[in-house]
């Protein structure tokens, strides 16, 4: 053992007895080396040589900082607590910096009435706001998508070419209404096995045994958030008599059913209703929990959010004129603690419309052949 206080002996050989052993050749830790000039010892070295051990304790710094002579310890203790003062004070400001939350953009339409004219602009619209978006981006549809009577053209080809649409865009989900029922179950089932996204509607229950073509909510994924979409549909001019086996329910007893089961897995939750924005008022009074309440039928432009308690109601009027633009931040708990809604206006554009005059006059020579007929 070698006294660090005492000069260490240079190396030569040792007699034991009657046999002569080298001296291991003493070697200081590399960091405690004199200056770059004289580490030409480094190379002198030979393969497996040992460091010189010492008696006493390293200083803790020196495990993790060369120390140069005339360097004093205090130097390098005060060094080592600025620099991770300095680091600690980084992360802190790194955290802050994303606001502990995840930022969502949910784009919205709804009743939109088959308008094929709007869709090309609210095709651009979706896009642009999806390239600027800096989180995950959901849309969402509320319903009477898929019909108008009141524009024969679109009632014939317009039903069709949207569901398209809807597809190219990728809708993540939407809310059933009371147009899009119109054309009998069979076209209904034929709408809703064509499009890519489920059809939502949680307050028309079948009778026993029949199994719709509508699912009441379902979950969709945005970043981190799961998110719970549920939807509901008003019961003003719904076509009953088409539909026998439906029954309808209350909406806010239908949801608040839902949000019992589900809501303990959703970290955010989003109703879809095709349903005026005073109704939504009435069903966010009586069910707590719903974060997003998007809305239709009354063909409202809310330039101004509507809110009550915690849940922000909005809708875009109608005939795709608007795209619905909601920034939410949600935090780490689920909370949304910021939410900022806009809206683009949309530009019709001209659009072929040939094989929808075409199936108008299909039908019109049809309709009036019979008529021949039975006169």
């Amino acid at each position: 053992m070698v006294d660090r206080g005492r000069a260490v002996p240079r190396p030569g050989p040792v007699r034991l007895g009657t046999e002569v052993r080298e001296r291991p050749r003493p070697v200081r830790d590399p960091h405690l080396l004199p200056p770059r000039g004289e580490r030409r010892v480094r190379g002198l070295l030979e393969p497996g040589t040992q460091l010189l051990r010492w008696d006493h304790p390293i200083p803790r710094h020196a495990l993790s900082l060369p120390i140069r002579p005339g360097e004093g310890s205090d130097r390098l203790d005060r060094r080592a607590v600025v620099s991770r003062i300095f680091i600690s004070l980084l992360m802190v400001i790194a955290v802050a910096g994303t606001g502990l939350g995840e930022t969502v953009t949910i784009l919205y339409t709804n009743d939109i009435h088959t308008r094929v004219e709007q869709l090309p602009g609210l095709s651009a619209a979706i896009e642009d706001e999806r390239a600027a978006a800096s989180g995950p981006v959901l849309l969402f549809d509320s319903g009477d998508t898929w019909q108008d009577y009141r524009v024969p053209i679109y009632a014939v080809w317009g039903a069709e070419r949207t569901v398209e649409w809807m597809n190219a865009v990728g809708y993540d989900a939407m809310a059933l209404g009371n147009h899009d029922l119109y054309y009998g179950p069979d076209r209904l089932a034929h709408f809703v096995q064509t499009a890519d996204f489920p059809v939502l509607c949680a307050n028309l229950r079948p009778v026993a045994g029949v199994k719709p073509p509508f699912t009441p909510y379902t979950f969709v994924q945005a970043g981190g958030l799961h998110v719970l979409v549920v939807g509901l549909i008003t019961d003003e001019d719904l076509p009953y008599l088409d539909y026998p086996w439906l029954t309808y329910l209350d909406p806010a007893e239908a949801l608040a059913a839902v949000l019992d089961e589900e809501a303990n897995k959703a970290d955010l939750v989003v109703v879809l209703a095709h349903l005026p924005v005073a109704a939504a008022k009435r069903i966010a009074q009586r069910v707590p929990g719903i974060d997003v309440f998007l809305t239709g039928h009354s063909h409202e432009l809310t330039e101004t959010p509507v809110h009550v308690g915690e849940t922000v109601i909005l809708q875009t009027g109608a005939f795709g004129q608007h795209l619905g633009i909601l920034t939410l931040t949600v935090d780490s708990s689920g909370e949304v603690t910021k939410a900022a809604n806009s809206f683009r206006t949309i530009e019709k554009t001209p659009v072929e419309t040939d094989r929808g005059y075409i199936r108008l006059g299909i039908i019109g020579g049809l309709t009036l052949a019979l008529l021949l007929l039975l006169f």
